[in-house]
């Protein structure tokens, strides 16, 4: 993520791109998790974060998790606080001028109210059956409510526009 200073000291941050790919590897880890007892991101038959993005395409990804009835404030803030968690990498990613891509898919839970699955990646590449996938995005299922891409570039911005002003 590049951060440029203009002129006039305004502070621009280049925005997230969408994946599809990544939208439904993290789609399927929150709709999966909303039924569990606990966050991993071990998912269905023990698959992991690198497994569920290597099905919709290929690449790499860094996933972190929000759980609980958060706005995206919150969600913003949970991401970007560097809280000495040495397993919540998710504020290097956030500035990192190597990532590229974050997508990410919410669904409501039992357990956590709501539990959000972030995907962050450098480089990633949908795979071809998904090419035609246009930014509006479709789900299956009637729990998830964060589907479209919109929802993702959205809070992807306004995590952008938190960092700069926190700054």
């Amino acid at each position: 993520m590049d951060l440029t200073i203009d002129q006039s000291n305004d502070i621009y941050l280049d925005a997230f791109k969408w994946s599809p790919g990544l939208y439904f590897a993290a789609q399927e880890q929150a709709e999966w998790l909303a039924d569990q007892a606990e966050v991993s991101t071990l998912g269905s038959s023990d698959t992991d974060t690198a497994d569920r993005i290597q099905k919709y395409g290929e690449g790499n990804a860094y996933e972190s998790f929000i759980t609980g009835d958060n706005n995206a404030l919150n969600m913003a803030l949970t991401l970007l606080i560097d809280d000495l968690d040495l397993d919540k990498r998710s504020q290097k990613y956030l500035t990192s001028d190597d990532v590229v891509y974050m997508s990410l898919a919410t669904a409501n839970s039992d357990t956590f109210s709501t539990v959000t699955s972030v995907l962050f990646s450098e480089q990633y590449t949908t795979s071809s059956s998904l090419a035609t996938c246009i930014e509006t995005g479709t789900t299956n299922s009637d729990r998830t409510f964060s589907v479209q891409s919109g929802a993702a570039i959205l809070a992807g911005s306004f995590i952008m526009a938190t960092i700069a002003l926190l700054f």
